[in-house]
């Protein structure tokens, strides 16, 4: 579950700063990003249950059918991270 509110969340603020910059998302930029926060977001929640690295790049390359090799889905995550200024985590109470 958390996964899945962690990318819905950076995936929802990466394209809403684009679109408020007045930039246009193509569908393929789209599905990238998507992936890219699965990535972002499963890397932060395996670190929070002490697991290594969370999903894989060639596991996100399969799942994709090969549409994204493991280099643009990691500049994309760089991207994202960039445009979010590294704040990924939600706040705590």
């Amino acid at each position: 579950r958390e996964v899945v509110f962690l990318t819905m969340s950076s995936l929802d603020r990466f394209v809403s700063y684009n679109v408020q910059s007045g930039i246009t998302i193509s569908r393929k930029m789209f599905q990238l990003a998507a992936v890219s926060c699965i990535y972002i977001a499963s890397k932060i929640e395996s670190g929070r249950n002490g697991k290594e690295n969370g999903i894989s790049l060639l596991t996100l390359q399969q799942l994709s059918r090969g549409l994204f090799c493991p280099n643009k889905v990691e500049k994309m995550e760089q991207e994202i991270l960039s445009v979010l200024s590294w704040r990924v985590n939600p706040p705590t109470s």
